[in-house]
């Protein structure tokens, strides 16, 4: 074979040499095409690589540009957190949960309650711990209240000294905090309370000035209410009196007139008999006058001894406190005996509808003061400008639950509806002209209340009558105890 030599020389050569170099091109083309191939890769991963990173480089701009903003947002709201805490009026703080309490963080209005500034207490190692300024007696206080935290939050009030030696009240609420990773520490505010302990001890000095006062005029104001009490009583029993006067005099009277013509009729036996002149006519006429004017004589004479008696045992039982056993119909007709002339002239009807053998043990005075003041005022209030009335008194016991149920009602104007809640108020009256004093249900009400320990209602229709409930125990309290020592001293 014929081959041509760079410089266009003809050779010959072998046909295994040819094949050498056919297999070498071929080996050189194959490396060169590889070389290419590379590159060409290398070109297309560099810019491949260009694009990524250029794009990484942007998410890293803005990732640094969002850390930028939110840094600045931080720096913006820390200073707002902080502006809003140095400007609240009170201390908030971060500290430790036992005493001395050191402070991680305090407010700047320390200096404004304590004197002190925030750095004495920040400041490593701090000049100040808390307990340092708590009053001594009062740092067990604060650590009671820390400790025993229900929830861990607590509030506490206690004293510090201040740097210029004053003492202040604070009022601390907190909580307890436990980050569960081994760190505990205390959040809270801390409040000025000085003028407010001072406010309060000052109102509590005032108010127990005032119930001093209160009790002063109270008992002034008893002594008044008892003293008018004891005049009204000595006014229903001057009334009584008087009118046991009025009623006693008409006997008296006939008895007088009658004891005078019995003397008269006995000068004239006595002179008939001196004188030899005296007939068996004239003796029977003289005994006939003198058995019937002994009639008259003993009945009005009578009559007089039971007003004299029933007063007599009205006026002891109402000027006595003693606990007395009386029969309570009997004592009943008694206090009508004893009132009888204001409505002797009256067209009244006065019924009791009792049992006969009820026996009270108690203040019978009260009763007397009690119906005093009842049938008084039906006769001046509910029959006013009325020519007749009724008035009814039932009473009933209850043996097992040893109580008296009695009832007083009339027929006469009632008591209009505005003023029915208003009648056992003391010094309230409708007839205040008239010289009423507004004390006479009221003085019921306490009786009944009060010494006979049971309760008074009134149900009443303006033009419809007016009643009256009373129940109260047969045996009053005291009067139960004496009740029982005077049944021993007997068996």
């Amino acid at each position: 074979m014929i081959v041509l030599s760079p410089k266009n020389k003809v050779y010959e050569a072998s046909s295994d040499t040819i094949q050498s170099l056919i297999v070498a091109s071929v080996a050189g083309v194959m490396g060169l095409m590889v070389v290419v191939i590379a590159i060409l890769y290398m070109l297309y991963y560099n810019r491949t690589l260009q694009k990524m990173v250029s794009t990484r480089t942007v998410d890293l701009q803005e990732m640094i540009d969002t850390l930028v903003s939110k840094e600045q947002s931080l720096i913006v709201s820390e200073m707002q957190y902080r502006s809003l805490v140095d400007n609240l009026p009170g201390i908030v703080y971060r500290c430790e949960p036992h005493p001395p309490w050191k402070m991680k963080t305090i407010s700047k209005w320390v200096e404004v309650l304590t004197g002190y500034s925030a750095d004495d207490f920040l400041c490593d190692p701090p000049k100040l711990n808390w307990d340092d300024i708590v009053y001594p007696e009062d740092v067990h206080i604060v650590d009671k209240e820390t400790t025993d935290a229900k929830n861990y939050d607590f509030t506490t009030e206690y004293r510090i000294i201040a740097k210029d030696g004053t003492i202040r009240w604070l009022f601390e609420k907190g909580s307890l905090i436990d980050t569960g990773y081994g760190e505990k520490y205390m959040d809270g505010v801390i409040l000025d309370n000085t003028d407010k302990k001072l406010a309060s001890e000052e109102l509590k000095k005032l108010y127990e000035e005032l119930e001093d006062r209160v009790e002063e005029r109270t008992k002034a104001l008893k002594d008044a209410m008892s003293q008018l009490v004891e005049q009204e009583k000595m006014a229903s029993l001057g009334g009584i009196v008087s009118g046991v006067a009025h009623e006693i005099n008409t006997p008296l009277g006939i008895g007088v007139t009658v004891s005078s013509y019995l003397k008269k009729i006995s000068e004239e036996l006595q002179l008939n008999f001196g004188n030899n002149t005296l007939s068996k006519s004239k003796m029977n006429e003289f005994l006939n006058s003198n058995s019937e004017s002994l009639g008259i004589l003993e009945t009005n004479l009578g009559r007089a001894a039971e007003l004299v008696n029933s007063f007599k045992k009205i006026s002891v039982n109402q000027s006595t406190e003693d606990i007395t056993q009386f029969n309570f119909k009997d004592y009943l007709n008694m206090i009508l005996l004893s009132l009888k002339h204001e409505y002797k002239n009256k067209d009244y009807q006065i019924e009791i509808e009792c049992d006969p053998n009820i026996v009270v043990y108690a203040y019978a005075g009260v009763y007397s003061q009690i119906f005093t003041n009842f049938l008084m005022n039906s006769f001046i209030h509910g029959f006013k400008d009325k020519k007749n009335g009724k008035i009814k008194i039932n009473a009933v016991q209850y043996p097992e639950e040893k109580r008296l149920v009695i009832t007083y009602s009339d027929d006469g104007h009632g008591i209009p509806e505005p003023i029915l809640d208003r009648i056992f108020e003391p010094f309230f009256t409708t007839n205040r002209a008239n010289g009423g004093s507004g004390l006479g249900l009221y003085i019921v009400y306490n009786l009944v209340g009060q010494k006979l320990g049971g309760s008074i209602s009134c149900h009443s229709v303006h033009e419809g009558g007016t009643t009256f409930v009373i129940d109260v125990p047969l045996v009053t309290e005291q009067g139960h105890f004496k009740h029982i020592k005077e049944e021993t001293e007997e068996t």
